[in-house]
């Protein structure tokens, strides 16, 4: 009798993927960000159609045509596109467009191109990350520098973000650098996140930028 005995352990081929841009204007940043919802969700149902059924030609194969931007190996093919979890999502905060994938083996490069295009720059890219994602968020008020009613403003804007119902591991708001003030955290859905961040940027006449980090591992750490 033979008896074989072995120890293994499964094998993760997919992560998270993350990029994001910077543009001159909010108003840049929204028409960019509602283009890549517009391409990101035609290519998301062809996806999910029946390969006897789809055009041979993917909505992100014609965009990128019609863009005239690098076509790449094999662009929102099988191991550039999510196979069994959430759609791509995006979202745009004040200057800034991000765009999230929770679970991917990667993305095809034509979104940073497209970025460029638009007179935009890719500021982070996090390509197949493995742990959750923090953020920290610098808030301000322009011109807030000698003006006497910024503390006030900020303490109410804290309280505001403060008592914001989104899911997260970590969450904190604080007087950050130069008398800004700051939000660190690990949202459970980093674009559900972002977007409740920005409604209360606009709806208080502030402006904003954002930093990913993938996390250490713990999901507990936020953005440095």
């Amino acid at each position: 009798m033979k008896i074989t005995i072995w120890n293994a352990f499964a094998s993760n081929n997919s992560g998270s993927y993350t990029i994001v841009g910077r543009f001159g204007s909010p108003e840049r940043a929204a028409a960019v960000a509602a283009t890549l919802r517009t391409v990101c969700a035609e290519h998301s149902e062809w996806h999910r159609t029946a390969r006897s059924e789809r055009p041979a030609a993917s909505p992100v194969v014609r965009w990128i045509a019609e863009e005239g931007l690098q076509p790449g190996d094999n662009p929102g093919g099988l191991d550039e596109w999510p196979e069994y979890d959430a759609d791509p999502a995006v979202e745009e905060i004040d200057r800034q467009v991000v765009l999230h994938v929770p679970c991917t083996i990667s993305m095809p490069p034509c979104f940073g191109e497209f970025f460029y295009r638009q007179g935009g720059r890719v500021q982070i890219e996090l390509d197949h990350a493995h742990h959750p994602i923090a953020a920290r968020l610098q808030i301000w008020r322009k011109g807030f520098h000698g003006d006497p009613t910024w503390p006030a403003r900020r303490a109410a804007a804290t309280e505001i973000l403060r008592r914001l119902t989104v899911p997260a591991r970590s969450f904190t708001v604080d007087e950050g650098e130069w008398g800004a003030l700051e939000l660190r955290a690990v949202f459970d859905d980093l674009i559900e996140g972002v977007a409740a961040v920005r409604d209360v940027v606009a709806r208080e006449g502030l402006e904003c930028s954002i930093v990913l980090v993938e996390t250490e591992g713990s999901g507990d750490d936020t953005a440095r």
